[in-house]
């Protein structure tokens, strides 16, 4: 009988052994999976340079806060003579300037406002429950933040990056679409290029 309950004993402790194992097993390779989903999110969701949000996000979340109450501002931003940036110091350099220019708009925004890299220079922010007027005065301190914060350059003197930016909203109880406040952001920023650069334009919809 004691060798029996041995034996069986044994064969217990192996099987608990086993099932250890393929728990640990099991274990990594959900955490391995779970870590290449996150990867694949987000090369379905950012832009490999900057780290922001790309454009499908932006453009997925936009309508997503649409059907939230309003108010909904945003803030399409354009990189002042980024051209010229590239074909003096090369793309390189251009491509740190987009990266500078990231870092400086995200530490200007409020907790819940969206960021993203819209396409080429272009950034576009999102600003849930902000009214026009809040949403001019976040754009008028990420202007004045990259007046401030030259980007230095090694062996060449800090190149000093301006913007455009445009800002629309869609007020406390507008019917406007998604579609027309990109545009209405977009025409307002070109508004701010054609007056000059380095400047904030707000749309002003016609009543």
């Amino acid at each position: 009988i004691n060798e029996t309950l041995e034996k069986a004993k044994e064969t217990l402790l192996s099987v608990s052994i086993h099932s250890i194992q393929r728990v640990q097993d099991l274990q990594v390779k959900t955490a391995s999976l779970s870590s290449g989903n996150q990867t694949l999110t987000n090369q379905l969701w950012r832009d490999a340079l900057t780290g922001l949000y790309n454009r499908a996000y932006l453009d997925q979340r936009l309508f997503q806060l649409f059907e939230s109450a309003p108010p909904l501002s945003i803030i399409f931003c354009d990189v002042d003579h980024f051209k010229q940036i590239n074909d003096r110091y090369g793309h390189a350099i251009g491509d740190q300037a987009l990266i500078h220019v990231a870092e400086t708009l995200q530490d200007n925004l409020r907790d819940n406002d969206l960021l993203g890299r819209y396409g080429g220079e272009e950034f576009l922010m999102l600003l849930p429950g902000a009214t026009l007027s809040q949403a001019q005065n976040v754009a008028e301190r990420c202007a004045e933040a990259l007046r401030r914060n030259t980007m230095p350059i090694a062996g060449s003197p800090a190149i000093k990056l301006t913007a455009s930016f445009g800002v629309s909203s869609t007020g406390e109880a507008s019917a406007i679409d998604a579609h027309t406040l990109i545009e209405e952001a977009d025409r307002a920023m070109y508004t701010a290029k054609h007056q000059g650069r380095d400047r904030v334009v707000t749309y002003s919809r016609p009543q």
